[in-house]
This record gives structure tokens, C-alpha cells and sequence, in this order.
């Protein structure tokens, strides 16, 4: 049983994210206080949409081992994206084989799209983040991407 009861079909949660000034010092500070694992830190860049604006963000992000639904922690690192005085994201991430129907089911229902995965040509969208209001986002994910995640998710972080 999910935490958040069953989403409708074609939509499956599999973690919830939180956004950190330094995904290092909360891996140890969530992990001290909640015994979580963690995953190796993906250091990645995408080009994305914001309000209809393309730009790039890097972020680190690393996922606990233990889940799902798992605990996401999420550091900018280009400054402004994701960054706590932007969008302050705090997000549940939903896998969807859908990624354009989900995008359109949300929309319909008063949560617009602000940040969506910009890809190259030829390549299918990954990600979409919707304003569900009251500071909580919904991140539709392509499952396209499980394969990616799986392998961050059997690759634990290394300790100096």
C-alpha cells in the first residue's frame, strides 16, 4: 500500500523529493536521523522549459536505497531551477508510460505544467513538473527513464 493511496492507472509513485543546499551533508543528516542508504549522486545537465522559457539546469541527486516510494534529494547546481528560492520544489515523482497523456490529465485538472525536460531532436521528452499548489509539485517521469534509475539505484554511494 502506497503512502499516498493508489494513483489512477497509468501512473505508479515511486519517490518524493526534497530539495537541499548540499545533497552530501543531507545524505549524512537524513541518513543519521531516518537510516537511510543512499545511491551513487548522478551529476546530470538538462535542457528544460520554464514558463515556456528553454534553459539549462545541473543538478545532483541521489535517491535512498530504501523505498520505494523513495526519498529524493535534489541539489542545484546551476542556479536556479530547481534552487530553493526558485521554485522551492518539494515534489512526488509518478512513473508514467504516458508521458503526454499524463501531462494533458494534469493540466486539465488545474495543474499547470512549469518545468518540462526540453530533449534533443528525435528524442522523447523524460520529465514534467506540475504545480499542484500549496508548495507541492507533481513530477510526471517517463518511464523511459527507469532503466537509468535502476542502475543509480544499484550503484551505492561510495564513503571517502
Amino acid at each position: 500500500m502506497s503512502w499516498f493511496g493508489t494513483p489512477p492507472a497509468g501512473l505508479d509513485m515511486y519517490h518524493v523529493g526534497v530539495v537541499v543546499p548540499d545533497v552530501r551533508a543531507a545524505m549524512t543528516q537524513y541518513g543519521e536521523a531516518l537510516g537511510f542508504t543512499w545511491s551513487a549522486i548522478g551529476d546530470s545537465t538538462f535542457d528544460v522549459l520554464v514558463e515556456g522559457e528553454p534553459r539549462q539546469a545541473r543538478v545532483a541527486a541521489t535517491y535512498s536505497l530504501e523505498g520505494p516510494p523513495y526519498l529524493e534529494l535534489v541539489e542545484e547546481r546551476s542556479g536556479g531551477v530547481w534552487a530553493a528560492s526558485a521554485l522551492g520544489l518539494q515534489h512526488v515523482g509518478l512513473w508514467t508510460d504516458d508521458l503526454e497523456g499524463s501531462i494533458a490529465r494534469f493540466e486539465a485538472a488545474g495543474m499547470p505544467g512549469r518545468v518540462r525536460h526540453l530533449p534533443g531532436e528525435g528524442e522523447s521528452a523524460l520529465f514534467s513538473y506540475h504545480d499542484g499548489g500549496a508548495g507541492l509539485w507533481w513530477e510526471l517521469v517517463s518511464t523511459a527513464f527507469r532503466p537509468r534509475l535502476e542502475k543509480r539505484l544499484r550503484s551505492r554511494e561510495e564513503r571517502p
